[in-house]
C-alpha cells in the first residue's frame, strides 16, 4: 500500500493559513484491483497537532493553576520525552518505538481524559479542552501508526 503525505488546505488565502498551520492530510492510496485503469482507492484523515491539544491545557494552567491541567500537561510532555529521543531515526524504527512505549501512554491519557471529563463541570474551560482533544483524537494518535508522521506535524 503506498502513502502520500499531503497537505489538504483551502483555495482562499485566509482559511488555507488557519487550516495549514493546524493540519495535513494522510493519504493512502491501495490497488483496488482496478489499478490498470488508473484507480485507486483514496482515505484521508486529518491529522491534528497535539500543540494545539497542549496549548489549550497550558492556557488554562497559566490563567489558574489547575492540578488536572498540569497533569494533563504531564501526560503530553512524556509523549515528547519519547519524540525527542527516537528524532532522526528511520520511520519504521520510530513506528516500532511508538506502539511500545508511546501508545500505552495514549491510551491510558484517553481513559484518564474521559474519566476527568465526567468528573468536572461540562461548562469549565477545562472541560473545554478535554473534549477538544477526545474530539480530534484520530487526528492526534495517527502518529502512532506511520513512523513518518510527526507529533507536531
Amino acid at each position: 500500500m503506498g502513502q502520500i503525505l499531503r497537505w489538504n488546505c483551502p483555495k482562499n488565502l485566509k482559511a488555507r493559513v488557519s487550516a495549514c498551520q493546524q493540519r495535513f492530510s494522510l493519504t493512502r492510496s491501495r490497488n483496488t484491483g482496478g489499478e490498470r485503469n488508473g484507480y485507486h482507492k483514496t482515505q484521508t484523515s486529518d491529522c491534528v497537532r497535539m500543540v494545539h491539544a497542549r496549548r489549550k491545557f497550558y492556557d488554562i494552567h497559566i490563567a489558574n493553576p489547575s492540578p488536572l491541567a498540569g497533569e494533563a500537561l504531564r501526560r503530553i510532555a512524556a509523549l515528547y520525552e519519547i519524540e525527542a529521543a527516537i528524532r532522526g531515526k528511520p520511520a519504521d524504527e520510530r513506528r516500532r518505538v511508538r506502539q511500545q512505549h508511546s501508545q500505552p501512554l495514549v491510551e491510558a491519557m484517553h481513559a484518564w481524559l474521559a474519566d476527568v471529563l465526567d468528573r468536572i463541570s461540562g461548562r469549565s474551560t477545562l472541560a473545554q479542552a478535554i473534549r477538544y482533544a477526545l474530539n480530534h483524537w484520530p487526528g492526534l494518535i495517527l502518529f502512532l501508526a506511520d513512523g513518518r508522521v510527526e507529533l507536531d506535524t
